[in-house]
């Protein structure tokens, strides 16, 4: 061709598409995602946040005192009014903080004194004695208001990170899916740690997510102080010193063109905010080494060697990097992770320890069927819902492939609430993946709307003891205490006094694995276990309300152990309490094992208490009801040698003493 006087023209430049162009190609307009409506968008969270807050503190007013929850208030509260983040330090404070800030207009007391020695189950019952000298119900009521601050904020970040990655339709999918999940809802109020770290866990990928997507400084101190505060959520938050440094070289290498100069500059972004979060943490406990006002430990703890984990916290503790308190609580949960194992049972079988599948098969359990359904539709779908957004792929399923790996690979057996960061993340890869399905066709939009009302129905369903929740596929909530443990975590014993009231006249037993007082909640009922270290009779006529989590631990824990459980074990209850938490049973059982159970309990107390002639009595009768016992055995025996009773002709004592 040629122009008019002649001269040739010059061929038209054809310009390779960029790569976001070539990603927009490739994807079929089919699959783009509908207009978001023309009506303000913030109005969409704001709603999502008052409906949460509803069902929040309409759930929570229901339940009892939990069995975590005493200990929380009364670390933070000592921690407000004694500078003291010695108690119970294993857990880092923010969280005990904002639940104990409303007890701080109420002047409630409390002794600055240092710390006595002692378990876990005495710094529990000091904590649940000193929440019961007070208006408690009242008061806790106020304090899971403040702590339900970590569910309205991770709310909020649900909403915008499925905004920012995916778009608006995504974004409410999203945040209904979170809305009415039932795990939210159980923990989401309670004054524990666990919704504190999935918000600040959260928190900390988004804000390190939104710097690799424009650097800057404003972006790179969100991300350190959103990583301090995770730090100071929970223990658990240092999972992010490693998972920022393969974000950073994932992310890095998917630069098509100067990938080393990408993953170093991002690996010196983590690394920087990570320096800034740890300032954050020392801000938390007041730039103040000692875990005690007075000063630090005269003796510091002696840290097992034998792995790179143990030899940070040797040196941590002797460079004082980290705060004395902090470095005490992540000595406490290795000890956890490596201490003996226990048995646990799980769908009816028993395991020596926490298998590998179990926090797995607790999301399977604990997750609603249309969010299953979503999570699988999203890996079927993962061409039309992640093309063009392997960042976003990989700061979502990264977390929490990490998190669970790890978790995995403990030997708790906790249950979801310790995975409570996974599901954060999943929530939006299952809005992702769904609103990605639906797009292709109109009509499926009306299917995504059932699912949305289905997991909405099934998740009230359970109100307000969400706690004992459990999907269809598994039975429901009243099957959840046979599949996993935990079911039960002392918030029930509201729903027992309606029960008893129904029954009027009928003696009650009550029987926990929790060390809680029932009086301040009007149960006229004696203890059937030996927390109480009240014998019990061989006959038992009446009702008797037994913890459901007796039926997920291991016959080899002593004060679980099946023979004295048989008489429930093997009976259908009356009545379920609390959803599955509690279980009623009313006519007459037979509990000749249970009354030598806590014939021994009681006879060892007298024992503790130098009173050798009265538990020479209590394991007498423990004999009578269980001949052989072997406990029971060596505590007679040795009675009988304080009460200078003869002893060396029976050839049981002498076997029985001899024994090491």
């Amino acid at each position: 061709m040629s122009k008019a006087d002649g001269s040739p023209t010059r061929p038209p430049r054809i310009e390779e598409p960029s790569r976001e162009r070539a990603v927009r190609l490739e994807a079929p307009d089919s699959g783009r995602e509908p207009k978001p409506p023309r009506w303000p968008e913030w109005v969409v969270p704001a709603v999502c946040c008052v409906l949460l807050s509803a069902q929040l503190f309409l759930s929570v007013r229901r339940l009892s005192v939990t069995c975590d929850e005493p200990t929380h208030l009364y670390a933070g509260y000592r921690a407000w009014k004694c500078g003291d983040f010695s108690y119970a330090s294993e857990h880092p404070p923010l969280a005990r903080l904002i639940a104990a800030a409303p007890l701080l207009t109420q002047e409630v007391p409390v002794s600055c004194a240092p710390v006595a020695a002692g378990g876990e189950i005495y710094h529990a019952a000091e904590a649940l004695n000193w929440l019961y000298r007070m208006d408690f119900q009242r008061n806790l009521l106020w304090s899971r208001a403040a702590v339900s601050v970590f569910a309205l904020v991770l709310c909020l970040l649900i909403w915008m990170m499925a905004r920012q990655m995916f778009g608006f339709w995504t974004a409410v999918v999203a945040t209904v899916l979170f809305l009415f999940d039932p795990t939210v809802l159980a923990y989401g109020a309670l004054a524990t740690t666990d919704m504190a770290i999935a918000c600040t866990f959260l928190l900390a990928v988004f804000a390190f997510y939104l710097w690799t997507k424009k650097k800057s400084v404003p972006r790179l101190l969100f991300a350190g102080v959103s990583t301090g505060l995770a730090l100071a959520a929970k223990q658990s938050g240092i999972l992010l010193f490693p998972l920022l440094g393969l974000l950073a070289v994932g992310d890095g290498l998917m630069h098509a063109e100067s990938r080393r100069k990408s993953v170093a500059r991002n690996l010196a972004g983590a690394a920087l905010s990570c320096g800034i979060a740890i300032f954050v943490l020392w801000g938390v406990y007041g730039f103040r080494y000692a875990a005690r006002p007075e000063g630090p430990s005269a003796s510091a703890k002696t840290v097992a060697s034998g792995d790179m984990f143990a030899a940070a916290l040797d040196l941590m503790q002797q460079s004082r990097l980290l705060p004395e308190a902090y470095v005490d609580g992540l000595q406490g949960a290795r000890s956890l992770a490596l201490e003996k194992p226990r048995g646990v049972v799980l769908l009816g079988r028993t395991y020596s320890s926490s298998p590998w599948f179990f926090f797995p098969l607790n999301l399977a359990i604990k997750y609603t069927v249309p969010m299953l359904a979503l999570i699988l539709l999203a890996a079927f779908a993962s061409r039309k819902a992640f093309i063009g957004h392997g960042r976003e792929l990989l700061f979502l399923l990264l977390p929490p492939g990490l998190y669970l790996l790890v978790s995995m690979n403990t030997r708790i057996s906790s249950g979801i609430r310790h995975q409570l960061p996974v599901t954060a993340f999943l929530l939006i890869v299952a809005a992702a993946g769904g609103v990605a399905w639906v797009s292709q066709r109109r009509w499926l939009r009306y299917g995504m709307a059932c699912v949305l009302l289905f997991h909405a129905a099934t998740s009230l369903h359970a109100f307000p003891y969400y706690l004992s929740y459990s999907n269809e596929l598994w039975g429901g909530t009243k099957s959840t205490y046979r599949h996993l443990p935990n079911n039960d975590l002392g918030e029930a014993l509201e729903a027992v006094k309606p029960y008893l009231d129904r029954h009027p006249g009928e003696p009650c037993w009550y029987a926990s694995v929790y060390l809680m007082s029932i009086k301040p909640y009007h149960l006229p009922c004696r203890f059937f276990w030996a927390w109480g270290y009240q014998p019990i009779p061989p006959h038992l006529h009446g009702i008797v309300i037994v913890s459901s989590a007796f039926f997920s631990r291991a016959p080899d824990d002593y004060y679980l152990q099946a023979d004295w459980m048989a008489p429930f074990l093997q009976a259908q209850p009356a009545a379920y309490l609390g959803g599955s938490a509690m279980l009623a049973y009313e006519g007459d059982f037979d509990t000749h094992s249970a009354a030598a159970v806590s014939e021994i309990a009681v006879a060892r107390a007298e024992w503790d208490m130098n009173h050798p002639a009265a538990a020479r009595e209590h394991a007498r009768r423990a004999l009578d009801f269980q001949p052989g016992n072997p406990e029971a055995l060596i505590l007679y025996c040795s009675a009988l040698v304080r009460t200078n009773e003869p002893v060396w002709n029976h050839q049981e004592c002498r076997t029985a003493l001899a024994t090491p």
